[in-house]
């Protein structure tokens, strides 16, 4: 009963301190890459039928609050808000939305965006969910070439 409840206990911490050595490893060379985005940003995607408004504020030099607004051309819109950081010049981000009209189910995805000089280009990466919530998988990588949608700037939208 003891050895059991010490690694209920154990395992959770080793993978706390694993995820901690990881970003300190990786911290200069982030800091390095920080992308300014001081200000609001606004940009828009078109593929097909479908348009993509999106627009966020820098909290900081790294992290950003935004909205994400997708018109799929024959199906409900994606509507919803968003919080990440930059990393380097990819922004990670919770995306919390709904689906057309229907308010009452709200759900949550990760999103990857490539910044290349004044464009962002949505990636597509694997995802796991842990406890309900989603997330790209751990050593999998995002591919930005993929993505259906290329935002460049454009006006900003209410």
């Amino acid at each position: 009963m003891k050895l059991s409840l010490f690694f209920l206990c154990a395992i959770p911490m080793f993978a706390i301190i694993a995820c901690g050595e990881k970003r300190t490893n990786n911290s200069a060379r982030q800091q390095s890459n920080t992308v300014d985005t001081a200000g609001q940003e606004c940009y828009v995607a078109v593929f097909d039928q479908d348009t993509a408004y999106l627009n966020f504020n820098a909290t900081d030099k790294k992290n950003v609050l935004g909205r994400l607004l997708i018109n799929y051309g024959n199906n409900p819109k994606n509507d919803g808000e968003f919080k990440g950081t930059f990393r380097g010049d990819t922004l990670i981000a919770d995306y919390t939305y709904t689906v057309g009209t229907y308010k009452e189910r709200i759900l949550r995805n990760p999103l990857a965006f490539l910044r290349r000089n004044d464009s962002l280009f949505l990636g597509i990466g694997e995802i796991e969910t842990l406890a309900g919530r989603p997330y790209f998988k751990p050593g999998s990588p995002i591919n930005f070439d993929k993505g259906r949608f290329r935002f460049a700037k454009g006006s900003c939208r209410q």
